[in-house]
């Protein structure tokens, strides 16, 4: 698993109500059951950002305004071989979400790195039988949510912990 040594910044979109409750009750279920870190429900917008906290916060509220909301459909269930996207929900790559991200790396500064939009439901090295368990777990009613907040997050890899600093909304 190639993890960041130092904490860095991400930028998320963060479900609310029925969604959010549904993903963070596969969170937990598959942390207890499987191992692997608690997290808020999220899609990662940018997942790396620098620079010193008062200035991001600064920049973020700057960028958010560029920005009206928008819907985020989920689509099937998928898994990987990396550590942060071993069980996850696929994000449908509209045009607006995919416009936002590549602003966002430009805005920033960031890595143009490819952008696979996706909610993920547990991170960490499983075997292909716990993977596809954990997918028979993770039945959800609520397929889409309004993102209307841009989140500034703080990641410690290390530790597996995420801290959200604040949100701006668009």
């Amino acid at each position: 698993m190639k993890k960041n040594d130092a904490p860095f910044y991400s930028l998320w979109l963060v479900p609310k109500g029925n969604l959010k409750k549904e993903i963070q009750n596969i969170n937990k279920l598959l942390s207890e059951k499987f191992g692997g870190p608690k997290f808020c429900p999220h899609v990662t917008l940018n997942p790396s950002i620098f620079g010193p906290e008062k200035v991001l916060r600064r920049q973020c509220l700057e960028f958010s305004k560029f920005f009206r909301p928008q819907e985020i459909k989920l689509k099937g269930i998928s898994t990987t071989e990396n550590f942060f996207m071993s069980v996850f929900f696929e994000v449908h790559k509209s045009v607006e979400l995919m416009e936002m991200n590549k602003k966002s790396k430009t805005f920033f500064k960031s890595k143009n790195q490819a952008y696979s939009p996706h909610l993920s439901l547990t991170y960490g090295d499983f075997s292909l039988p716990d993977k596809k368990e954990m997918i028979s777990l993770s039945k959800i009613k609520t397929k889409a949510f309004l993102a209307e907040e841009l989140y500034l997050c703080l990641n410690d890899e290390e530790k597996l912990s995420w801290e959200i600093i604040d949100k701006f909304s668009f």
